[in-house]
């Protein structure tokens, strides 16, 4: 009999051979396992928060992180052992503005079940460096059954954003995307994407970001100089929104070629779509292959999942929008 140690053991030595590059002693299968165990975390968190999300104008949707994913992740934090890794089964919710977010985010914490916040990330209050913004809660999963035993202390991450917020961290990705395989944005890009979430902040948040101490002047002055060398507003007008293909089904995988084409598979149940998904991956391992799961709308998916689809214009409608209402405020 396997113990939970032994497990745990194994799960972490397959994680070191996918950070030394052993692809050939990883043992897919045991990772596979890992990984099929966190579905039933993503469905259970997924029943709670349809429930309090009914007739509200929240997105909701999750995603079950992909092994390319998750190798990058492992190969970027050395001292991280794979079963600690809090981002395996995702959750993400959008809402029209703050106070919509801090009035469901306060409730969901209330909430009467036995599964323990671990870790709490407040990039609303203390904005990151990069500009991010956004709050993520990690639970630690507690199963109600002995039957899900082997999910006991697997980790949901939820991440909670206003639609500003989301535009502006969806943009980020898109643009990282288009600069290749590693998704590194250049430093004038990241500069810009600096600027552009202070603007945001102020203008449609009445708060700040990650430069709070420039004048309303001198950011604006800072963001037409960033952009004549980061030509980031070409690269965002020069997109085209790929449109998601849904066919009532709540489950899809979305599938990302390694020169950036998006295929789009649907299915009514998420064990058949994480089935298709390790194969795929054991086909291809050059294609990211990620499953996302709207809780009741399939609509949510492409409100969530605005990066895998390309779609910008929000963020670029807003950006001009800030931009423009800032430059009144100094005129006036």
């Amino acid at each position: 009999m396997t113990t939970s140690d032994q497990k745990s053991d194994a799960i972490n030595k397959a994680g070191e051979n996918i950070r030394a590059g052993d692809e050939q002693n990883y043992e897919p299968a045991i990772i596979d396992e890992w990984r099929a165990a966190h579905l039933h975390v993503i469905n259970t968190f997924q029943g709670n928060i349809k429930k309090k999300i009914r007739n509200k104008k929240i997105h909701f949707a999750l995603r079950h992180k992909s092994l390319n994913a998750i190798a990058a992740k492992i190969r970027q934090e050395p001292d991280l052992l794979l079963e600690d890794m809090k981002d395996v089964a995702g959750g993400r919710l959008i809402f029209r503005n703050l106070a919509e977010l801090n009035e469901f985010r306060d409730g969901f914490l209330k909430s009467k079940f036995t599964h323990t916040l671990a870790e709490t990330l407040d990039c609303v209050k203390d904005p990151a460096s990069s500009g991010y913004r956004g709050i993520h809660d990690v639970y630690a999963f507690d199963p109600s059954s002995s039957k899900r035993k082997h999910s006991a202390g697997l980790y949901i991450e939820l991440q909670y954003r206003t639609a500003c917020q989301h535009a502006w961290a969806s943009a980020v990705e898109v643009v990282g995307q288009s600069a290749g395989e590693n998704g590194d944005l250049t430093e004038a890009q990241t500069q810009w994407f600096k600027f552009a979430s202070e603007i945001l902040a102020r203008t449609f948040e009445d708060s700040k970001s990650c430069h709070s101490e420039m004048s309303t002047a001198d950011l604006l002055d800072a963001f037409e100089k960033s952009d004549a060398d980061a030509g980031v507003f070409k690269i965002l007008n020069s997109l085209e929104t790929v449109a998601l293909h849904r066919k009532g089904a709540n489950n899809m995988l979305f599938t990302v070629s390694s020169d950036g084409e998006l295929e789009m598979e649907n299915f009514r149940s998420a064990m058949d779509a994480q089935e298709q998904l390790f194969t795929l991956e054991k086909d291809d391992r050059t294609r990211d292959v990620v499953l996302v799961a709207a809780a009741d709308n399939p609509a949510d998916i492409g409100k969530v999942f605005q990066n895998y689809l390309k779609d910008v214009k929000h963020f670029v409608g807003l950006l001009y929008k800030g931009r423009s209402d800032l430059r009144k405020s100094v005129q006036t």
